[in-house]
């Protein structure tokens, strides 16, 4: 997805960010009881370390939902989640996906980001979520994209950023 949809597109973020009337603000993690997680898909050993995450999410007791972001259309990994592709946004960046309708119409206690990297849809997804918190990665040009965020190294890996996320927001009382 390049160009002119991706202008719609963060067009359409700023437009959220200044508009959003969603209720925000902390949320003691052992209150949380609806979590998402979202995701750009990269790898198989990544969707695993993202399962695993959700899986001890589940053990501690919180429902938690899946969606993974697909930039390209090509060969789908094992992992059979909740999914969007960069193609199911139209030409002025109105999203297509139901998968993706479906995930935002939801409001979740918390919402973790789970990638090092960013770009137009996942700056999109973040401003639209009706999620009480957002949890991801420094960028400090997205700051109001989310509540919390932790500072990650460009080469960590998805399981020290699972890790990372499960341990301090743990420590939230």
């Amino acid at each position: 997805m390049l160009g002119l949809k991706e202008k719609f597109i963060n067009q359409k973020t700023k437009n959220l960010i200044s508009k959003s009337k969603v209720d925000r603000g902390g949320m003691n993690f052992e209150n949380a009881e609806f979590v998402a997680i979202f995701y750009t898909q990269t790898s198989e050993n990544k969707d695993g370390e993202i399962q695993k995450f959700c899986d001890q999410l589940q053990r501690e007791g919180k429902t938690v939902e899946l969606i993974t972001y697909i930039p390209k259309r090509k060969e789908e990994h094992a992992v059979k989640i909740a999914s969007f592709y960069g193609d199911e946004f139209s030409f002025t960046g109105e999203v297509k996906s139901d998968a993706l309708r479906d995930f935002l119409k939801k409001k979740y206690d918390l919402l973790i980001h789970c990638d090092l990297e960013k770009d137009a849809v996942t700056k999109f997804v973040m401003a639209k979520s009706k999620a009480v918190m957002r949890v991801g990665r420094y960028f400090e040009e997205e700051a109001k994209l989310y509540e919390l965020m932790f500072v990650l190294q460009d080469d960590e890996k998805p399981r020290q950023m699972c890790a990372l996320f499960h341990q301090y927001l743990k420590a939230i009382h």
